[in-house]
């Protein structure tokens, strides 16, 4: 995509982004229209969904929810399943002409979900989206498949961009920590001897209070994302550092195939077996406002350079336009 220009997007009530935008209309041209299909009232349909929906319509391609569309309905179309509620019958979907695409993001948490060796998308879907290289390298190799497979890293939320593009970015004399995520998902104890050192705000979220949470972000300089589940560690989407990069601070977070997929393997915030949390954050404190601080915080500036929202959508379109 080509000749772009910048353009102004409303992608929801309050959230406006920054998007390069085509002046092509033939290069942006959908022939088939796209229902996304999900948990609606999920977060993880807000950004696999709604976001992409309210962006593709401004593009001028035909998108809405299929919440109130049955996908057996449709013909000639193309059809999003975002992580979860994929029918049994995707075949006979395809046989009405419809093309198929399925969001992975998280699903391998479910027990039929991406690495169930029968999963119901693995060769039936014209598109699989996985949010990085470690999941799809661990799809494929519990059995190979005949659908084309592409790693879309995803974004932070555009709230947040939107917010940030709104009051900038805030200035701290000292290092400030917090976690911001569903509370169950952190692995607490892992920093129970940093409390003299520095002190950790959580910022408890539910898939219900995610907008009157992001102003706080502004008040901390340093993410973490040390999970409770191993698994969760090694193939999770990084929405997590991506927020971090956006909100122009350092994470600290556990080392593995795909952490390093974004992050050089010299990033000095990196948990492993020869660095445990007590030591990263001890490291973090000692190196804050110094140059391998800032060196690290303009690396997190290409990061969230590289895995936008605008980016993001640019690459789906281009899905898009292979399929119809």
């Amino acid at each position: 995509m080509s000749n772009r220009i910048r353009n102004i997007l409303r992608i929801s009530k309050d959230v406006w982004i920054t998007l390069n935008k085509t002046t092509s209309q033939n290069k942006c041209s959908i022939a088939k229209p796209v229902y996304f299909f999900g948990n609606y009232k999920l977060s993880s349909f807000k950004l696999g969904g709604q976001y992409l929906i309210s962006a593709l319509n401004q593009f001028g391609i035909k998108a809405e929810s299929g919440e109130n569309t049955g996908p057996e309905k449709l013909h000639d179309a193309i059809l999003v399943f975002v992580k979860e509620c994929i029918p049994e019958n995707l075949e006979e979907l395809k046989t009405n002409g419809n093309k198929i695409i399925i969001d992975i993001q998280d699903n391998f948490i479910h027990r039929k979900g991406a690495l169930y060796p029968d999963f119901i998308g693995r060769d039936i879907a014209d598109y699989l989206i996985f949010p990085n290289q470690a999941l799809l390298d661990r799809f494929l190799a519990i059995k190979d498949t005949i659908s084309n497979c592409i790693v879309l890293y995803g974004f932070a939320d555009p709230a947040i961009t939107s917010y940030f593009i709104r009051t900038g970015k805030q200035t701290l004399d000292t290092l400030r920590c917090c976690y911001f995520g569903f509370d169950y998902n952190l692995d607490i104890e892992s920093f129970k001897n940093t409390g003299q050192l520095l002190k950790i705000e959580r910022i408890p979220l539910t898939e219900f209070n995610f907008t009157e949470h992001v102003k706080k972000l502004r008040n901390f300089n340093m993410h973490i994302d040390i999970r409770q589940n191993k698994r969760d560690e090694a193939y999770k989407p990084l929405t997590k550092v991506f927020i971090a990069a956006q909100c122009s601070s350092n994470i600290i977070i556990r080392r593995s195939p795909r952490v390093l997929e974004v992050l050089p393997d010299d990033y000095p915030f990196l948990v492993d077996d020869k660095n445990d949390p007590q030591s990263i954050m001890e490291r973090a404190y000692a190196l804050y406002n110094k140059n391998q601080w800032n060196d690290s915080l303009a690396f997190m500036d290409e990061v969230n350079n590289r895995f936008s929202f605008q980016n993001h959508i640019i690459k789906f379109i281009e899905i898009l336009q292979k399929l119809s």
